[in-house]
């Protein structure tokens, strides 16, 4: 297989070769050699040269289900989630597949012993709170580029990758995507595995609020004590481009370690009822984009979401008991229609129908009394007429799509950033220093 083929996609962080049988929808398996490589941008591709000829084009080829066989260490290795881009003949025999996947699974995850498991995570930026010492060239030197973080019952090493430096540069400079550090914890044996990776998701949720851009892991190695690699995954995972707008400030890394650490448990207790990777991943949307109407408008979703799930809890949703609502509505229907239709006789009767719908909301409680008692429940000290400038906002854009016409649109959407920063700050927890989006300087909530 030619490099220039591999070249074209971009810069490869890791490259495997192998060969086994590539797997069609109907039911087919032919021979195939293939190279899977993971780009610096973290994408998944593959180029399979297979062993059947006649096909010249996309529309002659059956639907590629995926790749098996063994990479040339003897590791075996699936391939899923095919998406092809080219294929091309390059012989009578053997037609070239190029194009990208969704996973690799190397291994087996059978392993019975200890062994240490590190996961290469994306775009998140951190000081370390102890040093290590290493080589560079001749010479020995120390770098604050360790974290031990204690999450629950287990402790997980966050490491800086070896050119961290220029990694970070690279990606100040063209917000990207690159593995920033590694996550490193030990398991007992396979049967860990999945406890483990629904640690680091967490985990990646925590770090996604505490610098405003998505963290994600790509790929894993199980490490066992003699070196070995009995497993590894590689994802295509949800990703973003980096971004720079931090909620706790990478340049305190004390601040950071409290915060994922308080972060990762209050996740924990709160998860069962509220969504946290969704609110995780929505407000990270929340502070880029090229529209400050949508963003806006996806800040009043997520508060409204937070403060209602908080409502339902409580058993704050309703005036009335929802049951006891509905079982008089039909009568109650029926009475405001007699009443609309003596009092303003002239209503088009298609209208009626409409406007009655309108008051099935009698019955809900406002979002500024559902916002009111969320702040008392997480602690936030909102000012005089905060809430209600808040909402004004939030109702202008999803009724009429435009922000109200005191002030200037930044103002606003500046205003309703800092309110969700405070809400979701102390959402996970948090107390301490934070960023003031609204005003520009640094404050304590």
């Amino acid at each position: 297989m030619t490099s220039s083929d591999l070249n074209r996609f971009g810069t490869s962080r890791r490259v495997f070769k192998g060969s086994g049988l590539a797997t069609f929808g109907n039911g087919a398996e032919v021979k195939a050699r293939f190279t899977l490589a993971q780009l610096v941008d973290t994408r998944l591709i593959f180029i399979a040269d297979i062993k059947r000829p006649s096909w010249n084009c996309l529309a002659d080829l059956p639907t590629v289900i995926g790749f098996i066989g063994k990479l040339i260490d003897g590791r075996s290795v699936s391939v899923e989630g095919i998406l092809i881009k080219e294929s091309r003949q390059i012989s009578r025999y053997r037609t070239r597949l190029i194009g990208y996947s969704g996973q690799w699974i190397i291994g087996k995850p059978d392993f019975r012993e200890a062994a240490s498991i590190s996961f290469n995570l994306v775009n998140f930026r951190f000081l370390g709170t102890e040093k290590e010492v290493f080589i560079e060239g001749d010479n020995w030197r120390s770098s604050l580029s360790l974290m031990t973080l204690k999450l629950g019952d287990r402790e997980i090493k966050l490491r800086q990758v070896v050119d961290y430096d220029q990694v970070v540069a690279s990606l100040r400079a063209q917000h990207g995507l690159q593995v920033t550090c590694i996550a490193t914890t030990i398991i007992k044996d396979s049967t860990e595995l999945d406890t483990t990776i629904s640690k680091i998701d967490t985990l990646c949720d925590v770090m996604t609020v505490a610098r405003g851009t998505l963290v994600n892991w790509i790929s894993f190695d199980v490490i066992t004590s003699e070196s070995e690699l009995p497993y590894s995954r590689y994802r295509n995972s949800v990703t973003r481009d980096f971004s720079e707008i931090e909620l706790i400030n990478n340049s305190d890394p004390q601040n950071t370690k409290s915060f994922i650490e308080k972060g990762f448990s209050r996740c924990q207790e709160i998860a069962p009822d509220f969504q946290i990777r969704q609110i995780a991943r929505a407000f990270t949307e929340t502070r880029g984009g090229p529209f400050i109407e949508s963003r806006s408008l996806l800040i009043g979703v997520l508060v409204e979401y937070i403060a209602s799930v908080r409502a339902r809890l409580d058993n704050r949703t309703f005036f009335l008991n929802d049951g006891s609502f509905e079982s008089k509505w039909d009568a109650f229907k029926a009475e405001i229609l007699t009443t609309l239709k003596l009092t303003y006789p002239q209503i088009t009767k298609n209208y009626l129908s409409v406007m009655v719908s309108n008051l099935k909301g009698l019955n809900h409680r406002p979002f500024s009394w559902k916002l009111n008692d969320l702040a008392i429940w997480l602690g936030i000290n909102f000012e005089k007429g905060e809430i209600e400038r808040f909402i004004e906002t939030r109702n202008k854009l999803a009724h009429e799509g435009r922000f109200p016409e005191t002030g200037i649109p930044a103002e606003h959407y500046q205003r309703m950033q800092h309110l969700i920063d405070r809400v979701i700050l102390r959402l996970f927890d948090y107390h301490g220093p934070y960023y003031d989006f609204e005003h520009r300087e640094m404050r304590q909530i």
